[in-house]
């Protein structure tokens, strides 16, 4: 067996546990808004074009009749909802890398470097300081963070982990996301179509290199990187006064259309491509691809699947999309990632699947709506941001 260094040796997903369904999160959002506001009319239908039934929360209150601390009035401030971040991250993405660890047959201290990628959060130590004890890393781990990147991050986090695990070195990549800590009750179609697509979660990836003793989940090929002439007003992240604001133009999917077949004609060499793993920025978004990859019905099926059922979880969704593809794909079949964010960025790596044989699927967490120890946390996270 030829022994490849660029390799994911083992992948997890995790999900918070309150449960958000689509229709609720339209009702409790336009409840926020006086009675005879257009939101009111207007939010069930963007809701419902979204493509999403239900995605996950670190924080409960998108039930009608029961607002949150994140639907309070006045809304709550960006420094009430780094204080949520600063909380809740550490816990998803610990648990996003114990699953990673365990899928790679790997103790923590056999990490030499981690890289945490996270767009939905800013505090110092971060979630990276906090893993190093949580998980039991050793104190002399090397740490990257990849923050404020957005949609993308994903691919620039395993690119440093690349790097990063060379001569039979061993990287932790972890992406986690808090979106739904940045609601905004404003009106715009820019904070309905968010609220409407984005969810929490987290999904971590064991790099190294393979061996008969531990072999490749996935092998990684060449990554590509692009940003978009004249992107950037169309598709960006600012921080506002109460939490961070998303700017989403309903031109996004014609930009991307523009330059993707060109983007994709390297990765895609060498052979036929059995999987494609799309970040699932929205329905218009996949859309758009299928039509210019020429995909048959179905092609997308693990990105639209991963959107219906969580959301788009920023950074973290390309690798939960991965998650879904890799229980079907035979050993060698060939795959491509490909992932949409701020700039306008176009971000794409070639893989093939490896031997190991374990599948891998997206975690589930339990919801948390029956459990005392949730409604306490709900409590202390409506003192937090009051």
């Amino acid at each position: 067996m030829t022994a490849h260094a660029d390799t994911i040796l083992g992948l997890a997903t995790a999900l918070p546990p309150h449960v958000v369904s689509q229709s609720d999160a339209a009702r409790a959002l336009a409840d926020w808004f006086p009675a005879g506001h257009p939101v009111r009319q207007t939010a069930p239908r963007v809701f419902r074009l979204a493509a999403v039934d239900e995605r996950r929360s670190v924080v409960d209150g998108f039930r009608p009749g029961r607002p949150g601390p994140l639907l309070a009035h006045p809304p709550p401030s960006t420094a009430a909802r780094m204080a949520l971040y600063a909380r809740h991250a550490p816990t998803l993405a610990a648990r996003a890398a114990r699953g990673a660890l365990a899928a790679a047959a790997l103790r923590a201290r056999d990490i030499d470097h981690l890289v945490l990628v996270t767009c939905t959060g800013l505090v110092a130590p971060g979630p990276d300081v906090a893993l190093v004890e949580r998980l039991g890393l050793r104190r002399d781990v090397e740490r990257t963070v990849i923050g404020f990147m957005g949609c993308h991050g994903a691919f620039n986090g395993l690119r440093v982990a690349r790097a990063a695990a060379r001569d039979g070195r061993r990287a932790l990549l972890v992406c986690v996301e808090l979106c739904s800590l940045h609601v905004q009750p404003d009106g715009s179609r820019d904070a309905l179509v968010s609220a409407a697509l984005f969810g929490d979660g987290a999904a971590a990836a064991v790099i190294g290199r393979e061996s008969r003793a531990r072999p490749a989940l996935v092998r990684l090929g060449r990554g590509a990187s692009r940003i978009e002439p004249d992107g950037g007003d169309h598709m960006a992240w600012e921080i506002g006064d109460h939490g961070f604001r998303m700017r989403l133009s309903s031109y996004v999917p014609r930009l991307l259309a523009a330059d993707l077949a060109s983007f994709v004609t390297p990765l895609a060499a060498g052979g036929e491509v059995a999987s494609w793993c799309v970040h699932p920025g929205g329905p218009a978004i996949l859309a758009q691809v299928e039509g210019v990859l020429g995909l048959r019905r179905g092609g997308l099926a693990a990105s639209r699947a991963a959107l219906r059922a969580h959301g788009n979880l920023s950074s973290a969704t390309v690798l939960f999309v991965l998650a879904r593809e890799l229980p079907r794909l035979a050993e060698g079949e060939r795959g491509v990632m490909l992932g949409f964010g701020p700039g306008l960025t176009l971000e794409g790596a070639a893989f093939e699947r490896g031997p190991a044989p374990v599948p891998v699927v997206p975690a589930a967490a339990p919801c948390a709506r029956v459990r005392d120890a949730a409604d306490a946390a709900d409590t202390a996270d409506t003192a937090a941001v009051h």
